[in-house]
C-alpha cells in the first residue's frame, strides 16, 4: 500500500485527530474551501448550466460515507420516469484497471439502461449527455464541485462520524464546514442505529432547522453466518467492510486492506488464498466494487462479493416527494 494511502486510512480511524501540529494545514484547508464556496456563492466564479435537471450527490468528508450507493437508489428511483446519465470524475480508474472505475462501472453493472461518463470537465460530459438524450444527470460526488449547477442538492453522512473528527484534512476528514449543509436539499444520514447517540448537538439543530433529514440503512444480500473466510478490499474504509463482514456472522481468519480503488495483483491474491486456505477459509469475500475489476480471475478458493444497497428507513414522505420534484423538473 502507498503511502499516501496508509495515511488516509489513519485519517479514517481517526489517527490524527488529537496531532496538533496539522492543525495548521486543516485551517489552510478550511479557508481554502470557505474562500471557494463564497466565489462559487457569489457568482463571481463562472457556473456552467446544463439543458437538463442536475442532482448532485455528496458528503462533508473524505471517504466512504454512502455516496454511490446513494447514486444507485436514486438512479433506481428515477428509471422508470426517463433516461438518466451519471457523471463521475472515475477517481483512480487507471488504478482500477477500467476506463469508467470501479463504482461507476458497478453502478452500470447494477442499472444497465442508462448513460455512464467518466472525466473531470463534468460539464462537457453532462452536456454530451443532454444530446444524447438524457433527462436527469446524477452528479456523483458533487458537493465540492460547484463549476456545475445543480438542481437538487444531496448530502450523505456517516451517521457514526457525521463531522470527520470536527477537523479539516489532513487532521480530519472534513473537505467542507458543516455550515455548508444549508445549500442541502436533503441529508440522508447513512448507519444502523447509530444516529441517535453519535450526532451530537450541531446535528441535531441542523436536523431540527430543515426537517430535511432521511435516515439511511444498509441491506446485505446474503448472510455468512458461520462461514470461514478471508476477507480483502480496496475501498476507502476497508476496516468498515471487514466489520460488516464479521456482523454479517463471518469467521473472517485473515483480512488484507489495499488502496482505495486499487486492483489487486493477481498472483499477491492467489497467495493470500492460499493463506487463507492453510487456515480453514471456505471462500474468499470482497465488496461488489472490488468484484467488477476481477473478472475471469481464477482462485485456489472461491471468490464472492457482499451484495449491499441502502434503503429509506425514515421520512419515507421527504423521499416521495424529491423524487416527485426531480420528475417534474424532468418533464419541463
Amino acid at each position: 500500500m502507498r503511502l499516501s494511502d496508509r495515511l488516509f486510512l489513519d485519517a479514517q480511524e481517526g489517527k490524527f485527530a488529537h496531532v496538533s501540529a496539522l492543525q495548521p494545514i486543516s485551517s489552510l484547508w478550511g479557508v481554502g474551501s470557505s474562500l471557494k464556496n463564497a466565489l462559487y456563492s457569489r457568482k463571481w466564479l463562472p457556473i456552467a448550466k446544463l439543458p437538463i435537471p442536475v442532482v448532485s450527490i455528496g458528503g462533508l468528508t473524505a471517504g466512504g460515507s454512502g455516496k454511490t450507493p446513494l447514486v444507485h437508489l436514486l438512479a433506481k428511483a428515477l428509471q422508470p420516469l426517463g433516461k438518466i446519465a451519471i457523471l463521475s470524475r472515475g477517481y483512480r480508474a487507471k488504478e482500477s484497471g477500467l476506463p469508467l472505475g470501479d463504482e461507476l462501472q458497478m453502478l452500470k453493472n447494477r442499472l444497465g439502461d442508462g448513460l455512464y461518463y467518466a472525466g473531470k470537465n463534468r460539464a462537457a460530459l453532462g452536456k454530451r449527455a443532454a444530446e444524447e438524450g438524457a433527462q436527469v444527470a446524477l452528479l456523483d460526488d458533487g458537493f465540492q464541485h460547484r463549476r456545475l449547477h445543480r438542481d437538487f442538492e444531496l448530502v450523505v453522512l456517516d451517521a457514526s462520524n457525521p463531522f470527520g473528527y470536527g477537523s479539516f484534512l489532513p487532521r480530519g476528514l472534513l473537505r467542507d464546514s458543516p455550515k455548508e449543509l444549508s445549500r442541502a436539499d436533503a441529508i440522508f444520514l447513512n448507519g444502523e442505529g447509530e444516529a441517535a447517540t453519535s450526532l451530537g448537538a450541531p446535528l441535531i439543530r441542523i436536523k431540527q432547522k430543515l426537517r430535511r433529514v432521511l435516515d439511511l440503512a444498509t441491506q446485505r444480500s446474503v448472510s455468512l453466518k458461520g462461514a470461514a473466510i478471508g476477507a480483502f478490499s480496496a475501498i476507502a474504509r476497508p476496516k468498515k467492510f471487514f466489520d460488516t463482514v464479521r456482523a454479517a456472522g463471518a469467521d473472517c481468519l485473515e483480512s488484507w486492506p489495499l488502496s482505495d480503488h486499487a486492483k489487486p495483483d493477481p498472483a499477491l491474491l492467489e497467495a493470500f488464498a492460499k493463506r487463507c486456505k492453510r487456515r480453514g477459509a471456505k471462500a474468499i469475500v470482497c465488496t461488489e466494487k472490488d468484484a467488477v475489476k476481477l473478472q475471469g480471475v481464477s482462485l485456489s478458493l472461491p471468490l464472492c462479493y457482499l451484495e449491499m444497497e441502502l434503503e429509506i428507513v425514515s421520512n419515507q414522505v421527504a423521499w416521495q416527494s424529491l423524487i416527485e420534484k426531480i420528475a417534474l423538473k424532468m418533464n419541463n
